[in-house]
C-alpha cells in the first residue's frame, strides 16, 4: 500500500473536480487542489489505485487534466478509451 501524496492548494479556490468514464460509476478521477486520483470502488470501499500532482499548479483544474502533465505519479496510471463526463463543485 502506498502513503497518499499532500495535497496543495495553489490559489484560494478550493473544490474537487469528478471525471467519470461514460457509462460508469464505480471509478473515477477526483481532483483536489494540485492533485489528482483515480478511485475505484472495491468491496464497498473507495480506493484510491493512483495518484499523481499535476506539474503546473498555476492552471485550472480542467485545463491541467487534459494536458495531463504530472509528476510524483503513485501507483499504475489508468487507461480508458471512454468519453468522460465531469462534475465540479468549487467554493
Amino acid at each position: 500500500m502506498n502513503q497518499p501524496l499532500e495535497t496543495g492548494y495553489p490559489s484560494e479556490i478550493l473544490g474537487n473536480v469528478y471525471i467519470f468514464p461514460e457509462g460508469e460509476a464505480l471509478r473515477f478521477y477526483n481532483i483536489s487542489g494540485n492533485t489528482i486520483s483515480w478511485i475505484e470502488i472495491k468491496d464497498d470501499f473507495l480506493v484510491c489505485t493512483w495518484q499523481a500532482h499535476f506539474k503546473d499548479d498555476l492552471s485550472g483544474s480542467l485545463e491541467t487534466f487534459l494536458k495531463m502533465n504530472i509528476i510524483n505519479e503513485v501507483g499504475q496510471a489508468p487507461v480508458i478509451n471512454n468519453d468522460m463526463l465531469l462534475y465540479s463543485h468549487n467554493i
